[in-house]
Protein backbone atom coordinates (compact mmCIF):
# COMPACT_ATOMS: atom_id res chain seq x y z
CA UNK A 1 0.00 0.00 0.00
CA UNK A 2 1.39 3.37 -0.81
CA UNK A 3 2.48 5.43 1.99
CA UNK A 4 0.49 8.18 1.59
CA UNK A 5 -2.76 6.90 1.28
CA UNK A 6 -2.36 5.05 5.06
CA UNK A 7 -4.29 7.83 6.36
CA UNK A 8 -7.56 7.66 3.99
CA UNK A 9 -7.76 3.77 4.55
CA UNK A 10 -7.07 4.56 8.23
CA UNK A 11 -10.08 6.79 8.32
CA UNK A 12 -12.11 4.70 5.83
CA UNK A 13 -12.02 1.56 7.84
CA UNK A 14 -12.83 3.93 11.08
CA UNK A 15 -15.76 4.64 9.89
CA UNK A 16 -16.46 0.99 9.19
CA UNK A 17 -16.14 0.21 12.68
CA UNK A 18 -18.12 3.30 13.69
CA UNK A 19 -20.85 1.61 11.46
CA UNK A 20 -20.59 -1.31 13.31
CA UNK A 21 -20.95 0.37 16.76
CA UNK A 22 -24.27 2.60 15.42
CA UNK A 23 -25.82 -0.58 14.25
CA UNK A 24 -24.93 -2.71 17.30
CA UNK A 25 -26.37 0.41 19.58
CA UNK A 26 -29.70 -0.27 17.15
CA UNK A 27 -29.82 -3.85 17.78
CA UNK A 28 -29.86 -3.16 21.51
CA UNK A 29 -32.30 -0.34 21.99
CA UNK A 30 -35.40 -2.30 21.99
CA UNK A 31 -36.64 -4.34 24.99
CA UNK A 32 -35.50 -7.56 22.77
CA UNK A 33 -32.90 -7.28 20.41
CA UNK A 34 -32.89 -7.83 17.41
CA UNK A 35 -30.67 -11.02 16.82
CA UNK A 36 -30.13 -10.38 12.82
CA UNK A 37 -28.96 -6.62 13.32
CA UNK A 38 -26.44 -7.83 16.11
CA UNK A 39 -25.35 -10.01 14.11
CA UNK A 40 -24.65 -7.59 11.24
CA UNK A 41 -22.82 -4.82 13.31
CA UNK A 42 -20.59 -7.97 15.21
CA UNK A 43 -19.88 -8.84 11.84
CA UNK A 44 -19.15 -5.15 10.81
CA UNK A 45 -16.81 -4.65 13.87
CA UNK A 46 -14.77 -8.10 13.54
CA UNK A 47 -13.92 -7.36 9.93
CA UNK A 48 -13.02 -3.38 10.26
CA UNK A 49 -11.18 -4.65 13.37
CA UNK A 50 -9.04 -7.21 11.29
CA UNK A 51 -8.36 -4.86 8.58
CA UNK A 52 -7.45 -2.45 11.22
CA UNK A 53 -5.02 -4.53 13.30
CA UNK A 54 -2.98 -5.19 10.62
CA UNK A 55 -2.71 -1.23 9.64
CA UNK A 56 -2.73 0.14 13.15
CA UNK A 57 -5.32 2.44 14.51
CA UNK A 58 -3.08 5.33 14.83
CA UNK A 59 0.48 5.23 13.47
CA UNK A 60 2.99 6.36 11.49
CA UNK A 61 3.00 6.22 7.58
CA UNK A 62 6.65 6.31 7.06
CA UNK A 63 6.72 1.93 6.19
CA UNK A 64 4.89 0.16 3.74
CA UNK A 65 1.57 -1.47 4.86
CA UNK A 66 0.38 -5.02 4.00
CA UNK A 67 -3.33 -5.75 4.62
CA UNK A 68 -4.21 -9.43 4.13
CA UNK A 69 -7.70 -9.74 3.56
CA UNK A 70 -9.16 -13.56 5.13
CA UNK A 71 -12.41 -12.99 3.30
CA UNK A 72 -14.12 -11.89 0.56
CA UNK A 73 -16.37 -9.99 3.22
CA UNK A 74 -13.59 -8.68 4.60
CA UNK A 75 -11.91 -7.76 0.88
CA UNK A 76 -15.57 -5.72 0.33
CA UNK A 77 -15.80 -3.86 3.60
CA UNK A 78 -11.70 -2.71 2.51
CA UNK A 79 -13.27 -1.52 -0.72
CA UNK A 80 -16.28 0.16 0.73
CA UNK A 81 -13.20 2.07 2.89
CA UNK A 82 -11.50 2.71 0.12
CA UNK A 83 -14.71 4.32 -1.93
CA UNK A 84 -15.91 6.27 0.87
CA UNK A 85 -12.52 7.78 1.22
CA UNK A 86 -12.07 8.55 -2.33
CA UNK A 87 -15.76 9.89 -2.33
CA UNK A 88 -15.17 12.44 0.74
CA UNK A 89 -11.95 13.87 -0.95
CA UNK A 90 -14.00 14.53 -4.10
CA UNK A 91 -16.90 15.68 -1.90
CA UNK A 92 -14.23 18.01 -0.55
CA UNK A 93 -13.13 19.42 -4.39
CA UNK A 94 -16.79 20.20 -5.49
CA UNK A 95 -17.74 21.88 -1.91
CA UNK A 96 -14.78 24.31 -2.65
CA UNK A 97 -15.60 24.94 -6.21
CA UNK A 98 -18.98 25.90 -5.62
CA UNK A 99 -17.78 28.87 -3.83
CA UNK A 100 -14.87 29.45 -6.34
CA UNK A 101 -12.35 27.97 -4.25
CA UNK A 102 -9.33 26.00 -6.01
CA UNK A 103 -8.12 23.28 -3.64
CA UNK A 104 -5.62 20.77 -4.39
CA UNK A 105 -6.36 17.43 -5.81
CA UNK A 106 -3.99 16.11 -3.34
CA UNK A 107 -3.94 12.43 -3.48
CA UNK A 108 -7.19 11.53 -5.36
CA UNK A 109 -5.47 10.53 -8.33
CA UNK A 110 -3.19 8.19 -6.20
CA UNK A 111 -6.36 7.21 -4.70
CA UNK A 112 -8.63 5.89 -7.54
CA UNK A 113 -5.71 4.07 -8.84
CA UNK A 114 -5.40 2.34 -5.96
CA UNK A 115 -8.97 1.24 -5.64
CA UNK A 116 -8.26 -0.40 -9.06
CA UNK A 117 -5.58 -2.31 -7.83
CA UNK A 118 -7.41 -3.55 -5.08
CA UNK A 119 -10.39 -4.27 -7.33
CA UNK A 120 -8.70 -6.34 -9.03
CA UNK A 121 -6.03 -8.00 -6.97
CA UNK A 122 -9.24 -8.97 -4.61
CA UNK A 123 -11.29 -10.61 -7.35
CA UNK A 124 -14.42 -10.34 -8.38
CA UNK A 125 -15.53 -12.56 -5.36
CA UNK A 126 -14.97 -9.20 -3.20
CA UNK A 127 -16.43 -7.08 -5.34
CA UNK A 128 -19.43 -8.67 -5.85
CA UNK A 129 -19.51 -10.31 -2.61
CA UNK A 130 -23.06 -8.64 -0.19
CA UNK A 131 -21.84 -5.49 1.98
CA UNK A 132 -22.14 -5.96 5.91
CA UNK A 133 -24.43 -3.10 6.16
CA UNK A 134 -25.95 -1.20 3.51
CA UNK A 135 -24.75 2.38 2.28
CA UNK A 136 -27.60 4.36 3.83
CA UNK A 137 -26.03 2.57 7.31
CA UNK A 138 -23.33 3.92 7.17
CA UNK A 139 -20.62 6.59 8.47
CA UNK A 140 -18.46 8.98 6.26
CA UNK A 141 -14.73 9.17 6.95
CA UNK A 142 -13.59 12.14 8.24
CA UNK A 143 -10.98 13.87 5.73
CA UNK A 144 -7.93 13.98 6.19
CA UNK A 145 -5.90 16.75 6.96
CA UNK A 146 -3.54 18.46 4.80
CA UNK A 147 0.04 17.02 5.28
Amino acid sequence: MPVDLIPYVRRGLLAEFGSGVDVLGDALEGEEPDQRRLDDGLAQLDYARELLDSLGVAGHEDAGVSLLVSSPRAGRLLLDALRAARDVEVQRLEDAATVHVTLPSRDIPGLRAFVVSVERRLGRAAAHAKPVLERAEKRSPRPVRAR
